[in-house]
């Protein structure tokens, strides 16, 4: 990934490009409620990827508040896919008024994994640095490592299968729900504990907490 400062002129209300960007935004991902098009702009999350053809990667901007992302003539729609292509020194984003404080809506959607458009665990943990720089790093990836899993096994995690092509983002509370029902009770997911820990009798996935709980480290 390209720092975006090697290509984007980032000032408080203005983001203009140094290089030639492409973006693709697949309006399938975005909530109505936070997703707004205009006639010269698109109002948007402001977590946003742009491709540079020249150095062949992508850099990105995390902004945790809805930008308005400027619309030209290279704009074209295929299906839910919106397409644009900035020149270089053209104009990408731009706001009237820019709050100084971050938007702990949009931090809390990320982490319940109402926002679907993140399939970057980078782009997520660089997100939750900025926004919690006091949390030590690796507290932040031992989160983000619970919440991506398989597509096709949620339990499985995409740390573990190295495929995050094919992810899904599992929330703070469907976590439990999908990989213990001792802690599915706790998240009131009763049906879910009831039918896999007692008619089931399924095993489930303890975290250390559990263990003790269980009393599993009785002996240590």
């Amino acid at each position: 990934m390209i720092d975006p400062h090697d290509v984007l002129d980032i000032d408080v209300s203005t983001i203009k490009t140094k290089k030639l960007c492409k973006i693709i935004i697949d309006t399938r991902l975005y909530d109505d409620k936070y997703f707004t098009e205009f006639s010269d702009k698109i109002n948007l999350p402001g977590i946003l990827q742009f491709q540079v053809p020249e150095y062949n990667d992508y850099t990105q901007i995390i902004l945790l508040y809805n930008i308005d992302l400027k619309k030209n003539n290279s704009y074209f729609m295929n299906k839910s896919l919106i397409n644009i292509t900035y020149e270089p020194g053209e104009l990408i984003v731009f706001q009237e008024y820019v709050s100084e404080t971050s938007d702990v809506g949009t931090l809390n959607r990320i982490l319940q994994g109402q926002i679907k458009y993140i399939t970057d665990p980078n782009i997520l943990l660089n997100m939750l640095h900025n926004t919690l720089p006091t949390i030590d790093l690796i507290h932040l990836e031992l989160i983000l490592s619970n919440m991506f899993r398989l597509s096709s096994d949620l339990n499985i995690k995409c740390r573990l299968s190295g495929d995050y092509k094919n992810s899904t983002i599992l929330s703070q509370r469907q976590q439990p729900k999908q990989d213990s029902w001792h802690s599915a009770m706790s998240f009131q997911y009763i049906d879910r504990a009831i039918t896999q820990g007692l008619v089931d009798e399924k095993d489930s996935e303890q975290n250390p907490i559990e263990l003790v709980l269980s009393e599993k480290f009785k002996n240590i």
